[in-house]
């Protein structure tokens, strides 16, 4: 829903991209498709992937490295992925910069 907001949720930025959302949707619906597959692809991953901590208390960090590989690659790991083939979609890079991969969570 292009119109669609959350009023007084948040805080500082978080709040204002909630509360301003019509904006972000118009900049997203302006892109090339396959930037918005791209797009849409990464934020769909990272969602589901950091569902999985939600319900754990992440104070005193994870259980063990694998599951801290795991998280990472969520919160950091799929945005240089995202990256990576967007750069490459676009032009900016060579195409074959979207198959590596194995870049993005290093």
């Amino acid at each position: 829903d292009p119109k669609w907001t959350l009023m007084g949720c948040g805080e500082g930025d978080e709040r204002r991209l909630l509360e301003e959302f019509p904006k972000c949707h118009s900049v997203y619906a302006a892109l090339p498709e396959a930037s918005r597959r791209v797009i849409s692809d990464i934020t769909f991953r990272m969602a589901t992937g950091m569902a999985e901590f939600v319900d754990k208390d992440l104070g005193q960090g994870t259980v063990d490295v694998s599951q801290y590989n795991r998280y990472c690659h969520f919160v950091a790991g799929l945005v240089g992925e995202g990256l990576s083939r967007l750069f490459s979609v676009s032009g900016l890079e060579q195409p074959s910069l979207a198959g590596e991969l194995h870049l993005s969570d290093q």
